[in-house]
């Protein structure tokens, strides 16, 4: 299925690159996922009862992993279906929060964050049927360069 994704903004990437500069210089391009973009940006952008970002400081930690093409099993890793690109950013917590992710490589690394969601919590590392389904729709998603 064809989609179309934006770069994420400027103000949200430039919060990050405070906290961790080297984001600044990465090749890899991160983008959201058009019609989930509203969505994601709001959970990146929510702010607790003392106006701080709730979120933010996490975010920037995985976009770290990401700018450097490392893989992290507790902020940024693959996901199945194997062989189809899909990652997921992982906020755990109360909340257990995950971002699903598709990687293009067209010319250079992009990431496009496309899909917010609770993860169902399972015993050890098997993942529920649900969250397959995702990781699966978002590994048959195609995207422009």
């Amino acid at each position: 299925m064809k989609r179309f994704s934006i770069i994420i903004p400027d103000a949200i990437l430039n919060l990050a690159i405070v906290a961790y500069p080297e984001i600044q210089d990465s090749r890899v391009e991160l983008r959201i996922d058009k019609n989930n973009a509203k969505e994601i940006l709001s959970f990146l952008l929510e702010k607790d009862k003392n106006d701080k970002y709730l979120h933010l400081k996490k975010f920037a930690r995985i976009l770290r992993e990401v700018a450097l093409g490392n893989y992290d099993g507790d902020l940024y890793d693959h996901e199945p279906p194997k062989g189809k690109h899909v990652t997921a950013m992982k906020f755990k917590g109360k909340e257990n929060i995950r971002i699903a992710c598709k990687e293009i490589f067209c010319g250079s690394k992009k990431v496009i964050m496309v899909s917010l969601f609770h993860k169902k919590s399972t015993k050890g590392k098997k993942i529920s049927k649900r969250d397959l389904a995702i990781y699966e729709a978002v590994g048959g998603y195609e995207y422009e360069c």
